[in-house]
């Protein structure tokens, strides 16, 4: 009876049929709802045509009731082994079948690579097992249904989620009933947080089967989530800060691996932090959200309010520290030159250790402390410097350093509206002298700007300045694309003077916080002229949070804050400042000629028909001629197109 159904073709779609589907993960075969009366060979036969359109599951139950029929088939299992015995069989019956002997050794490899998988899945190396998988198994069998199932898992524990519900689409399109599918297609939009959807897949996973258990634990471990994530959100509505604190703390703990939910629970919970004046747990919280998601840095440190409403916090505690030297000499802050010096003298003689000889340790201190007291009293800068609030010579601080919101001494409460604290320093100096150079190699993607404050050597001056003296400074720093986007030939065009000059225009001398620019007086100040004979002006707005810039040939804005440290201040930007000094063109000269064309607009024309080289070097060089003019014009007109 088998040789007959081999010569009929019938034999050899058993094992064919199970190499397709040798590792599915259903029960073994029962008869479907074909008539048991059908003739086997039939059966088999229609069987093979549902295998050529990949309707492997119609192909099963043909191939069951074709076994119900023909008992004497083999008990066709869909599992290696079974497959195996088949292919072995059916050579038996007709050796040297070249196409059978093939697909025996596919089959044996498929076998062996998704054995391999499972053991490279189990140690953690997922990527490994995807291979086995996707390079081998699913080539030799691909409608293997628990190769399918392991890359799933695969995907996911390597999280891509987009891939996973790509894979669980295929099986679920058809099995739309398959639980496992549905499972792991709804852990996918979990991790996503897509959470409406992932709850959807989990119901209706339970509603096939109730009692499923991994489906209750991801059904019930979700919606316990978004509970405790809701009671969090109305204690905070509520003013209830430390419930708040707690429910985000708890939500956090319930699963750490969700870090796109996550990220957002870090930040729900800085922000309670902060209104409990809780700083440095706050700081904490929102570094947690940074390490998730490393993009929400550029949302973080363009919030300056809240910078700058921690500097002022660690300003405020500082005074709250430091030792008042009026108190000490016993004088008011109103006090005279002459009255400071007639105290510390009077002082001086009362506490000179000489004078206390009993007492000699305790005299010796307070002596040390009236000296200091006078040193920064009686120095007319010092004082100035300390009734700001400055430092002078660490004013008493002691040598153990300043934590803003260390244990002890007054406690501050910080109320901000609409975001959360950034860190600390957006690009903290290196250790040492302040460096203008390492600040912005820390930062990265100013290697343009680097080399041109080095070669017209700005930043030796900006460093000595900064430490040799008190007086602030701020720096406009263009990135390197911000230059690459400049016409070719700009830069190496220029006289070194003018180098000297562009990057003395993006320094201000003096320091200004994000807040400060509000109260600026246009056009400001810059290290490359006097604004007051028309010289570089530069021009600064602020529109609510933005810091805009324009000099008369570009418009920019502020896009992050690089350092700031009181005394410096550095700002990225993304436009070089061209100044109008340097840029602009002169009114052109009547041609002798044509004395008519004196007044054509080098800027009111459009493009005309100058060449490529003149526009680049009309944007750099003062012009003089008609030609030149209708040059600067269309590099101008591309410069203002650009913005």
């Amino acid at each position: 009876m088998a040789a007959g159904f081999s010569g009929s073709g019938g034999l050899v779609v058993v094992p064919l049929l199970l190499f397709y589907l040798s590792c599915s993960s259903q029960s073994p075969l029962v008869s479907g709802q074909e008539s048991l009366q059908d003739d086997a060979v039939s059966l088999l036969k229609r069987a093979s045509d549902m295998i050529k359109v990949k309707q492997y599951n119609d192909a099963l139950r043909l191939l069951s009731a074709a076994i119900e029929a023909n008992p004497n088939l083999s008990e066709a299992y869909s599992q290696f082994e079974e497959s195996e015995k088949n292919y072995k069989k059916f050579l038996e019956l007709k050796p040297g079948t070249s196409s059978m002997e093939k697909e025996l050794s596919q089959l044996l490899q498929a076998q062996s690579a998704l054995d391999s998988a499972y053991n490279h899945f189990e140690s953690g190396d997922f990527s490994k097992a995807l291979d086995y998988i996707d390079k081998i198994v699913l080539i030799f069998s691909p409608g293997c249904l628990r190769a399918k199932i392991l890359k799933v898992k695969l995907l996911l524990a390597l999280k891509d989620y987009s891939g996973a519900i790509s894979e669980t689409g295929y099986i679920l399109k058809q099995d739309e009933d398959n639980l496992e599918a549905l499972l792991l297609r709804g852990r996918a939009y979990y991790y996503l947080s897509d959470h409406d959807v992932a709850t959807r897949h989990f119901q209706k996973g339970l509603r096939l089967d109730p009692e499923h258990g991994e489906l209750k634990k991801a059904y019930f471990g979700l919606k316990n989530l978004l509970k405790k994530t809701k009671s969090a959100e109305d204690n905070v509505a509520k003013g209830k800060l430390r419930l708040a604190v707690e429910d985000f703390k708890a939500a956090l703990a319930m699963d750490p691996s969700h870090s796109a939910y996550n990220v957002h629970l870090h930040l729900g919970l800085c922000k309670a932090l902060v209104k409990l004046g809780r700083g440095k747990d706050a700081i904490k919280s929102c570094a947690d959200a940074l390490e998730i998601d490393g993009e929400l840095v550029e949302a973080l440190a363009q919030d300056m309010n809240i910078r700058e409403a921690l500097l002022r916090a660690e300003k405020s505690l500082k005074l709250s520290k430091r030792k008042d030297w009026y108190k000490i000499l016993g004088v008011p802050r109103t006090a005279s030159v002459a009255e400071i010096k007639r105290a510390y003298k009077k002082l001086a003689l009362q506490w000179h250790p000489d004078k206390n000889v009993d007492n000699r340790e305790a005299a010796e201190a307070q002596f040390r402390e009236i000296a200091a007291a006078y040193e920064v009293l009686g120095d007319e800068e010092k004082r100035t410097r300390y009734d700001r609030g400055e430092d002078v010579d660490d004013m008493g601080m002691g040598g153990g350093g300043f934590n803003p919101f260390a244990g002890g001494g007054q406690q501050f409460t910080f109320h901000f509206e609409g975001g959360f604290p950034a860190q600390p320093a957006a690009a903290p100096a290196p250790p040492g002298p302040t460096n203008i150079t390492k600040i912005l190699e820390k930062a990265g993607q100013f290697t343009t700007f680097i080399r041109l404050l080095k070669s017209t050597q700005i930043a030796d001056q900006i460093n000595n300045q900064l430490n040799d003296s008190n007086s602030g400074l701020t720096v406009f720093a263009p990135t390197d694309n911000a230059f690459s986007s400049l016409a070719s030939g700009t830069l190496n065009s220029l006289a070194d003077q003018q180098k000297v000059a562009l990057i003395q225009f993006h320094v201000l001398p003096s320091f200004f916080s994000m807040s400060q620019f509000q109260t600026g007086s246009n056009p400001l100040r810059t290290q490359a002229g006097d604004v007051t004979n028309g010289q570089f002006p530069l021009n600064v707005t602020t529109t609510g949070n933005t810091v805009n810039i324009t000099t008369g040939i570009v418009n920019t804005t502020v896009s992050n804050t690089i350092y700031s440290d009181n005394q410096l201040a550095v700002y990225q930007v993304d436009q070089v400042l061209l100044p109008l000094e340097i840029f602009r063109p002169q009114a052109p000269a009547p041609a002798p000629s044509e004395p008519k064309k004196k007044k054509a607009a080098p800027i009111a024309e459009g493009p005309s028909s100058a060449s490529k080289d003149s526009t680049s070097a009309a944007v750099i060089l003062n012009l003089s001629s008609s030609a030149a003019a209708i040059a600067f014009a269309a590099a101008v007109l591309s410069l203002w197109w650009s913005l």
